[in-house]
This record gives structure tokens, C-alpha cells and sequence, in this order.
């Protein structure tokens, strides 16, 4: 709000030399302002030209809800992955540098660093407890790491080829990884043993994931379709057939009930995950190929990633609702499991920056309801009564705006 602050006090200024007051304090002019009484109208201590444009100011500055601090500084090459603790207290990154580290997200101090791989990882994930942490590799290995030691606990190999992506299951009992081998396994976190291998149409496979029940798993492929897989028979159980380019990634809805998938085909697409139809497109489309994307914990938002940028959907209505730039080039991102903060990597600066929701103060929130309806009417008179009404039809703006 620094920008709106500073506009609006030289616009006091500026206007106090064709409109006299007794003082030219921002806050005397807003209180001179407001009506006490219901019934009565707005007077102007300022031209309505210049209230016109103070609140389309406030309203342009806080459309953009978001605002970006870098925060985790530590790797010697780009981010690859990241992950939230289940607490939303720290954060797991994995990099191209081999390895992984942990970070305490209030005061950015690196905690552990995960050593082992001999190539890139490629992704990282949290068991359910947060004792656990998975890395996956371009050395065709995942590892399992206790995360408050930083003492590796498995190596699980099998994969011939750079493993892709990996998640843990809801019960921590097992974890998922796929690789361009054309394969999803299933290991045993107890013993570190192979359980299950799931074959494809052998293509490279990009994303995996779990069901929130544990009972199925999905994987993404290069074959331009996503497929659905009983996690104790090893049985293909359905197709999801539409893209018509490589799918890079796949995501179950945190309550199970639909699935999202994003593709090369610059498209992402909701499907019900028990009728296998697909329920619709985000839209607008990204300009480029669609190659991450997570759900925030509600199920009502994702965010998904194209080229240099993330955007966040509402998966209600598939509507775009806000775009993360700040960098060149955004190649990981993760919805905190509180909802509260967006952790974001880009390929410029080697660290993850944290995104939070703006939030209006008291004095920014008391001037834009008062005189909203200017930006709409600036030549009209509103009494409070009207005000109050028309803001309870805005509502939903409001609360996009995180309005306290």
C-alpha cells in the first residue's frame, strides 16, 4: 500500500490549495469525511475527481493480493522442488545442486542439508507425521531422510532412467515415485523394499500421486494421458483421455473426489475422479505448457505453473483469479497447509521466495467502503444506508481481497 499511501497524501496536498481545510492531515480528512448518521450524504473535501482516482488507486494496488519477500538462500544451483511441513513451519527444498534443505520459514535459517544424491533431485515430499522427508533424483534413486537428524534411512533403486516425481502416502507406510523408465513403484518405508510396480504404455512417466484414502494411485505420462491404479492389485483401473499433448502433471483435489492434470497442451483440466469425466478447462488458458500444479489445502484454488509464471485458478467456477510474477522464471511453487502463504522457486537467483495475501488496515478499509461507490458514480450522491447495501453486493470482492 506504500504506492496508494503516497498518492493519496500528494493528492491531499495538491487538492488543499483549491479546497481549504483547517488541517491537511490524511486522517482528519478521511474522519471530515464519513458520515456520522445513516441518512446522511456524502460531503467532498475533495474534488470528486480526485476521490475518483484515489479509489481506483486502491483499487488497482490491491488487486495485486499478493506480495513477495525472498526469504530461503542456500543452494548453489537452481530449485527444482518444494514442500511444505505438515505444520506449515518449515519447508523442504530440493535442488540441482544433489541436495535437499530444510528450512524454518519465520526466520529463513537453514536447519539441515541432505546430502547423498550424486545428480540433480528432481523432487521432494513430506511424510504425514513430518519426520520423514523423500527425494527423488536424476541419479535413478530416491531416498528417504529423517528430517531431524538429516541421517538418510532408505535408498530405494530399481528405476533405469531419471525418477521424475515421488509422494508419500497418506498413511506414511509407503512411498510413490515415477520415472522416464516408463514406471510408478511402490516401497516399503519400514524395510525400504520394492512393493509394487506399476507399468505403463512405457512412456516416460512426469507426476505421481496419491488418493487422499490411499487406496489408488495416479500418474501423468508423456502418452498424453493420465491413468488410475489400485495401489494393492497393481491394476490399472481407468484411462483419463483429452490432452492432446505430454502430460507433465497430475493431482488428486485434497478430498479425492476430482482430479487435475496439466499438459504440454497448455491446458488444464478437471475430471471426476469416479466418473472419469471431465468437469472443465481453467480458463483463460496459459500462454505456455503447463508443467506443475498443486492444490491449496481447502480444494478450492490451485495454482498452476506455464513457463516463467503461476497462476491461481478457483476450481469452482475455472476462473484465473491471480497471477505470481517477480522473477524469469517460476520452476516450483507449494500452498502452505494453513492456506496462509505460497512458497515459490524461480531459476534466477537460486533461493524461494514466500508469497503472502495482502491485508487491508483499518484506515484503507474505512476509506474504500465510504466512497467505493464514486469509482462507479464519482458525479452521484450516496447516503450510508445505500453504501452499506451496496457493499453487502460486493461481498465476494471483499473477501478476495482478505479484507480484516
Amino acid at each position: 500500500m506504500n504506492r496508494f499511501y503516497t498518492t493519496l497524501l500528494s493528492l491531499v496536498a495538491i487538492s488543499s490549495i483549491f479546497t481549504p481545510r483547517d488541517t491537511l492531515s490524511m486522517k482528519s480528512t478521511i474522519r471530515e469525511q464519513i458520515p456520522t448518521h445513516d441518512d446522511q450524504t456524502l460531503p467532498y473535501a475533495l474534488p470528486k475527481e480526485i476521490w475518483y482516482f484515489i479509489v481506483f488507486l486502491a483499487l488497482e494496488d490491491e488487486l495485486d493480493k499478493f506480495r513477495c519477500s525472498s526469504l530461503l538462500q542456500g543452494h548453489t544451483q537452481d530449485i527444482t522442488s518444494v514442500a511444505w511441513s505438515p505444520d506449515s513451519k518449515t519447508a523442504l527444498t530440493g535442488s540441482y545442486d544433489a541436495t535437499a534443505r530444510l528450512w524454518d520459514i519465520k526466520t529463513g535459517k537453514q536447519l539441515q542439508k541432505f546430502s547423498g544424491h550424486t545428480k540433480g533431485i528432481t523432487s521432494v515430499a513430506w511424510s504425514p507425521d513430518g519426520k520423514i522427508a523423500l527425494t527423488c533424483s536424476n541419479d535413478t534413486t530416491a531416498r528417504l531422510w529423517d528430517v531431524s537428524t538429516g541421517q538418510q534411512l532408505h535408498l530405494f533403486q530399481g528405476h533405469t532412467g531419471y525418477v521424475t516425481s515421488g509422494a508419500c502416502s497418506p498413511n506414511g507406510k509407503t512411498v510413490l515415485t515415477g520415472s522416464i523408465d516408463g514406471t510408478a513403484r511402490l516401497w516399503d518405508v519400514s524395510s525400504g523394499q520394492q512393493l509394487h510396480i506399476f507399468r505403463g504404455p512405457q512412456h516416460h512417466i512426469s507426476s505421481v500421486a496419491f488418493n487422499p484414502d490411499g487406496k489408488t494411485v495416479l500418474t501423468g505420462s508423456w502418452d498424453n494421458t493420465a491413468r488410475l491404479w489400485d495401489v494393492d492389485t497393481e491394476q490399472q483401473l481407468y484411462i483419463l483421455e483429452g490432452h492432446t499433448d505430454y502430460i507433465q502433471a497430475v493431482g488428486f483435489s485434497p478430498d479425492g473426489k476430482t482430479v487435475l492434470t496439466g499438459s504440454d497442451d497448455k491446458t488444464a483440466r478437471l475430471w471426476d475422479a469416479a466418473t472419469r469425466q471431465q468437469l472443465q478447462i481453467l480458463l483463460p488458458l496459459p500462454p505456455e505448457a503447463i508443467s506443475l500444479i498443486r492444490f491449496s489445502a481447502d480444494g478450492k484454488t490451485v495454482l498452476i505453473r506455464s513457463h516463467d509464471t503461476a497462476y491461481l485458478y478457483d476450481i469452482l467456477t475455472g476462473q484465473r483469479l491471480h497471477i505470481l510474477q517477480g522473477y524469469t522464471w517460476v520452476i516450483a511453487f507449494a500452498c502452505s497447509p494453513d492456506g496462509k502463504v505460497v512458497l515459490t522457486t524461480t531459476s534466477n537467483d537460486k533461493t524461494a521466495d514466500l508469497w503472502k495475501p495482502r491485508t487491508w488496515n483499518r484506515e484503507t478499509k474505512k476509506l474504500f467502503i465510504k466512497y467505493y461507490p464514486l469509482l462507479r458514480a464519482p458525479h452521484e450522491e450516496h447516503n450510508a444506508r445505500e453504501l452499506k447495501e451496496e457493499m453487502y453486493l460486493e461481498h465476494s470482492f471483499f473477501n478476495s481481497c482478505n479484507i480484516q
